[in-house]
């Protein structure tokens, strides 16, 4: 009698031991299964960020990507008024006439551009065409480094690093239109004294001074610089882009 319970207790206390075992293997699975999964975008970001799924942007971190929102907000708040988030890193202004690219944390190289900008592209080529304007020469081939150019509107963008910003990452701030008789300041865009390189796709001529309104560069129709130099690295403050 007395073995016959020692037994049914053993056999009791095996089972619970069983049970926990497979309990913890099964967590332990399931949170390895989470932890190896492409991050999910946090619930609390915009919807044009959570929208975002190029894969270097889902293959951040929660953390990483409220880091990546909250230099997005800070830069609207510090800017032209009207600034639009358009994906995780990208924000436009004037109906996407200018736009501003941010690299992601601790990503070397930074995304091309998102489906969500190259619409934003694809609409003002399609109301430049409406309104009947000439499609431009081509261009010579070459790369212009992520700076866009259509058929009609072709874009002139402004990089915080050298060599593009492909060295190590970096913001990228664009304009399409021309501003000949309003001088442009850098500041609007949270971009004083920041440019180190750049790339002119279009035909205008774009001419680039200091805060003493010193000129510091002109970059010529279709032309292209990997680094400003010394003397003007992170100098330049105003811009004018004519035809």
């Amino acid at each position: 009698m007395f073995r016959s319970a020692t037994k049914i207790v053993i056999a009791a206390f095996l089972a619970i031991v069983a049970v926990f075992s497979l309990t913890s293997a099964t967590s332990w699975a399931a949170e390895a299964s989470t932890s190896s999964g492409t991050a999910t975008a946090p619930a609390n970001l915009p919807a044009a960020a959570r929208a975002d799924d190029r894969p270097q942007v889902e293959a951040l971190s929660p953390a990483d990507r409220g880091l990546l929102q909250r230099e997005i907000d800070d830069t609207i708040s510090r800017s032209e008024p009207g600034g639009v988030q358009v994906s995780s890193n990208e924000i436009a202004w004037r109906g996407g006439k200018v736009v501003m690219v941010l690299p992601l944390p601790g990503v070397k190289q930074t995304p091309p551009d998102s489906p969500q900008l190259q619409a934003v592209y694809a609409k003002l080529e399609g109301a430049a065409r409406s309104r009947g304007a000439a499609v431009v020469p081509p261009l010579p081939e070459a790369d212009y480094h992520g700076c866009p150019r259509g058929d009609i509107v072709r874009w002139y963008c402004f990089y915080e690093n050298r060599d593009w910003n492909e060295i190590i990452a970096g913001r990228r701030l664009q304009w399409s239109d021309p501003h000949c008789d309003d001088l442009m300041d850098f500041a609007d865009w949270s971009f004083a004294g920041k440019t180190s390189s750049w790339v002119n796709s279009g035909h205008l001529e774009v001419t680039v001074w200091d805060i003493n309104v010193h000129r510091i560069w002109t970059e010529a129709p279709n032309s292209l610089s990997a680094y400003v130099g010394a003397a003007h690295n992170d100098e330049a403050r105003f811009f004018e882009a004519c035809a």
